[in-house]
């Protein structure tokens, strides 16, 4: 299977907007749609489709909240291709190009605590629980890079 994250145009927009999810999923996500608005006026946000071959699956949007953190805010799979992979490929795919930029130091995700498939996913690729949001609505995770630019040559922490 050979997925890939490709930007959102005008060629691809009503395709990734149109893309389904089960009922009991909708009241989790913001339609991709609205994801896709909001990045229009905020440089920081990155969408992307996310596609098997030609065909688009899925949707993933990333928000640069600092040069050295990013949040993912935004990941679905479309009803039709859940429980293939795909998730877990595309969420690899994600943080590889998140982790590209060299300031990145921290990627985070947030989840409904009742989203058991979620947290497996989530922590399997490395993801670990910070605690819920102030509303108790949502848990906060995140990865912490390790750089090799961290340290100098010696093994001695840059100064």
């Amino acid at each position: 299977m050979t997925l890939t994250l490709r930007d959102i145009d005008r060629h691809n927009l009503d395709a990734v907007c149109e893309l389904p999810l089960p009922d009991e999923q909708q009241r989790h996500l913001s339609p991709n749609v609205w994801s896709i608005a909001e990045s229009h006026y905020h440089d920081e946000f990155q969408p992307r489709g996310i596609y098997r071959g030609e065909e688009p699956v899925g949707f993933i949007m990333w928000v640069h909240l600092s040069p050295s953190r990013t949040s993912i805010w935004r990941f679905m799979i479309a009803e039709p291709h859940q429980r293939q992979g795909i998730g877990r490929t595309a969420l690899k795919l994600a943080l590889d190009t998140i982790a590209r930029d060299p300031a990145v130091r921290e990627i985070e995700i947030c989840y409904s605590p009742k989203n058991l498939p979620a947290k497996q996913l989530y922590a399997s690729e490395g993801f670990i629980e910070i605690g819920l949001d102030e509303d108790g609505d949502e848990m906060h995770a995140r990865i912490t890079l390790s750089r090799t630019s961290d340290t100098d040559s010696s093994g001695s922490p840059n100064g």
